[in-house]
């Protein structure tokens, strides 16, 4: 297993991993971090050095379903599906957030989930500028469609940041 695969097994769990100085900090449900301590402890330099890396994303990154951020926000569907690199010449600026196309499999937000939720819609929001509406029917969403909605909220600040 290598740091990525890992800090994503740490998300699904509902482990927060994040870097403080040369610390790793890690929190979460007690029998999740206890069931992933031992191999968060032997990939420590490992996830040390992936949490130092500002989050790029993938130009090849393909979906048929994309919120573009501009002045405002949008989504579009793409059929057949578009690779980042394309609406990134398409729509110059933009942020964009490949999003999940499968809406079937999803399952309502744990007490855990629904706190993070909470934290991730309001930075968003801050940084985007949404109106109080847009952020109360955003929560909405993804209380509804819990591992969809972090994955994308995730990745919308986390491309925020390159």
């Amino acid at each position: 297993m290598n740091a990525v695969e890992l800090l994503d097994r740490a998300r699904s769990a509902g482990v927060e991993l994040w870097r403080a100085g040369e610390k790793l900090r890690y929190r979460g449900p007690a029998d999740a971090v206890a069931g992933l301590l031992p191999t968060i402890r032997e990939h420590r330099p490992a996830l040390l050095a992936a949490l130092a890396q500002p989050a790029r994303p993938d130009p090849a990154e393909t979906s048929g379903h994309w919120m573009i951020v501009q002045a405002q926000r949008t989504e579009h569907w793409f059929a057949p599906p578009a690779t980042r690199a394309e609406l990134e010449a398409r729509y110059p600026g933009a942020m964009l957030v490949a999003l999940p196309e499968s809406p079937e499999d999803a399952r309502p937000a744990t007490k855990e989930e629904a706190a993070e939720i909470g934290r991730v819609v309001d930075a968003v929001a801050a940084r985007e500028g949404f109106g109080e509406e847009e952020k109360v029917e955003a929560i909405a969403n993804a209380l509804r469609d819990a591992d969809n909605a972090l994955r994308c909220f995730r990745r919308l600040l986390n491309v925020g940041r390159t």
